[in-house]
């Protein structure tokens, strides 16, 4: 029987898999997407390889801009203008950089993300593995905070401008990160989850925010029919699984020798 001719009846048969929807957060029947603006981009690629140059990013008509540059391989440099002066100091991002096009240009969001009026911006920076490993990014995040910016970074997989929801009217804009937990032999498996959880945006600092619903961290199993439903387990399992979440890492000035 042609294959096209087995839909029908294995959506019969099989109606649970036939509603799932690909791997998610939420319900495909759910949408909290906020649209955020895109950035407008000017590249200075000097070098390919050791990469040598910059990126700007900035929101279309705002002074305000992100300067990321790369001067080898070990880390990126960042640091925000407003026209041509600097809103803090530059700061090290300590994410690998193998070339240029490493960098996300087509998911950064330059917007304001905490509320005070000022852009903020989010870049991916891709890990540049292979197979799974190719859909891991770092996230950098820059948050105005008065006169200054402090910068994050948290890591994700398949980063996109839909990762910003706000779960309702009253609540704040929270970004959803994507994390591969993998339980082998040892630890009761094999079975592999990806884990959603959701982070928010006050002053110049990101928080922890899967508290405010009540089914995140999500854990969803990865199986071979894609689906948003969470998985059956325990909050013991989940600790033993996951013992140590990932934590904002803060990219501060090197110190002056």
């Amino acid at each position: 029987m042609h294959v096209a001719n087995l839909l029908p009846f294995l959506a019969a048969a099989f109606p649970s898999a036939a509603l799932a929807g690909p791997y998610g957060p939420f319900d495909s029947s759910e949408n909290y997407v906020v649209a955020l603006g895109a950035c407008e981009t000017v590249e200075d690629v000097q070098q390919f390889y050791p990469p040598l140059g910059s990126i700007d990013f900035a929101r279309a008509g705002d002074e305000a801009r992100l300067h990321l540059t790369m001067a080898g391989n070990e880390h990126y440099g960042a640091q925000v203008f407003l026209g041509a002066v600097p809103r803090g100091q530059a700061v090290n991002v300590n994410v690998g950089v193998a070339v240029p096009t490493d960098v996300r240009v087509d998911g950064a969001v330059c917007d304001d993300l905490n509320g005070d009026g000022a852009s903020d911006f989010v870049v991916a920076l891709w890990g540049h593995g292979n197979g799974l490993g190719a859909r891991f990014y770092d996230r950098l995040i820059a948050l105005s905070a008065g006169d200054n910016y402090r910068f994050w970074v948290l890591q994700t997989m398949d980063p996109s401008r839909e990762d910003f929801v706000r779960l309702s009217a009253a609540r704040p804009i929270v970004m959803v990160t994507q994390e591969w937990v993998h339980q082998n032999e040892r630890n009761g498996g094999p079975a592999s989850y990806f884990v959603f959880d959701l982070w928010s945006f006050s002053g110049g600092e990101v928080f922890e925010a899967s508290s405010l619903d009540r089914r995140f961290p999500k854990w969803v199993r990865y199986t071979y029919v894609p689906s948003s439903r969470p998985a059956p387990l325990s909050d013991a399992d989940k600790r033993r699984l996951r013992s140590a979440p990932q934590q904002p890492i803060e990219a501060v000035p090197s110190p002056r020798i």
